[in-house]
């Protein structure tokens, strides 16, 4: 007896704007390393926080740049159809 029985199949795959996932992402890391300077100059904590988020914001830039490069292309319109009007 199989553990696990596939009873429907598997929905559609969502289409996602991974630019925009990215965008928000490293806007999320700039605002964190913000709060983590201003916490840092005064002295409630290190500076290793404010290492880590802009870490994190710069390899959301990376992310950006990857994602505008991997942006699926709109299929051409082909030239010789006919108008349907």
């Amino acid at each position: 007896m199989p553990l696990f029985r596939v009873t429907k199949p598997a929905p559609e795959p969502v289409q996602v704007d991974f630019v925009r996932v990215m965008v928000v992402g490293t806007l999320v890391w700039a605002v964190a390393a913000l709060v983590a300077v201003v916490l840092g100059a005064t002295g409630a904590t290190g500076w290793l926080p404010t290492a880590v988020c802009a870490t994190g914001a710069a390899l959301g830039l990376v992310g950006i740049n990857w994602a505008q490069r991997h942006r699926p292309r709109a299929e051409p319109v082909p030239t010789d159809a006919a108008p349907t009007a």
